[in-house]
């Protein structure tokens, strides 16, 4: 119930990571990293994580470490939730190609950060330091 009586502040705090992330994103060297759908005007887009891939995926999740826990980073395999070989649930090295590719490469930033942690991230992708 606590949840539900305080989304509305949520979805505008939100939002506004979103906003912030998306319009520095250029200085941070992601832009072309990014989904379409995150700059697409007739999107009404209430992210949990601003996500994208990148080929040095690793490199930027180290230097993220600072202000979130990069090892709750999305999507790195195809089946996730695990730390069991992916062959004990059936699965054949092959069958997600795309995931398997750019799996490596993922990279999350959390969206309810908290206002202090938040300031310190964008002031660092601002300076070029992410």
């Amino acid at each position: 119930i606590y949840e539900i009586e305080r989304w509305d502040k949520t979805v505008i705090a939100r939002k506004k990571i979103l906003s912030s992330l998306t319009a520095i994103s250029n200085k941070a060297g992601i832009h072309n990293y990014l989904p379409a759908a995150y700059v697409n005007p007739s999107l009404d887009i209430v992210p949990l994580r601003f996500v994208w891939s990148e080929l040095n995926g690793k490199i930027r999740r180290n230097l993220l470490r600072k202000y979130v826990d990069v090892d709750w980073t999305w999507f790195m395999k195809p089946i996730i939730g695990t730390k069991e070989n992916l062959e004990n649930f059936g699965y054949i090295n092959g069958n997600c190609p795309v995931s398997e590719l750019i799996g490596e490469g993922m990279v999350n930033i959390p969206c309810n950060l908290k206002m202090d942690v938040k300031e310190k991230l964008l002031q660092s992708i601002e300076s070029g330091l992410l």
